[in-house]
């Protein structure tokens, strides 16, 4: 019964995920015309939602897929969507590498899209100390999209508290992520995240968080946000998806 009602939830998160691919994929305007110009906003307020789903292919390696959505503009309009799939190999104790393909769709502003398909190699460095956990992760990212692609490197350090009460686990967390943009060669980016989670069941936890991104070259460049990422045979969430 356990095995049948994994392979059901692989079935249903695998559907998911190709919906969420195929309306991303319908051919659409790169970047809109010139009379829509882009407003000069420099800071929203958002809601992050993801959703991570992992299938054990052998002892030490997973295929992870995941989807991502954002309703921006003041929590008004839909802005950034993604579908995901990964390789996570897990090569001892406190490494994890993982190859990984994503698409990005984005729409901050009334007539202006990307697209985007992006390329990446992520690693993460996990090490326990007195009942913490520090993650470091590492990613490198090449980046297909108009109107130029760009390459792009992302750390993040993670520290995690995971306890129990009542008899179920909890997870509370803070980290900072910083992006470095070889086309701009400069930092471009930072995010700051604190956050807390639950294990609903054996297969299935939910965690639920506040994040600040500053950048200096994007628009918008400053975003409050609220998310909840749900983890579907994950016991921890993968790095960088977003």
């Amino acid at each position: 019964m356990g095995v049948n009602r994994t392979k059901m939830q692989f079935v249903r998160c695998l559907l998911m995920v190709v919906g969420v691919l195929l309306g991303l994929l319908i051919p659409k305007e790169a970047v809109a015309q010139g009379s829509a110009p882009v407003p000069s906003t420099d800071d929203d307020s958002e809601l992050w939602m993801a959703v991570q789903f992992a299938m054990p292919l052998r002892e030490r390696t997973d295929l992870v897929l995941a989807g991502s959505y954002r309703q921006g503009r003041d929590f008004s309009h839909p802005a950034y969507e993604t579908g995901a799939v990964a390789l996570r190999l897990r090569l001892g104790r406190r490494i994890a590498l993982s190859p990984l393909y994503q698409f990005v769709a984005t729409q901050y502003y009334p007539g202006v899209h990307t697209r985007e398909n992006r390329l990446a190699v992520s690693t993460v460095f996990s090490f326990p100390v007195k009942g913490f956990i520090i993650d470091e992760a590492h990613q490198l990212e090449q980046r297909f999209r108009q109107p130029r692609n760009s390459n792009r490197y992302r750390n993040r350090v993670q520290v995690e508290r995971p306890f129990r009460f009542h008899d179920a686990q909890y997870r509370v967390f803070a980290w900072d992520e910083v992006f470095y943009d070889w086309g701009l060669h400069a930092w471009s980016r930072n995010r700051f995240s604190v956050g807390a989670g639950k294990r609903l069941n054996s297969s299935l936890g939910i965690d639920l968080f506040f994040l600040k991104q500053n950048a200096r070259f994007s628009r918008p460049r400053d975003i409050n946000a609220v998310g909840i990422t749900f983890r579907i045979q994950l016991q921890r969430p993968i790095h960088h998806f977003p």
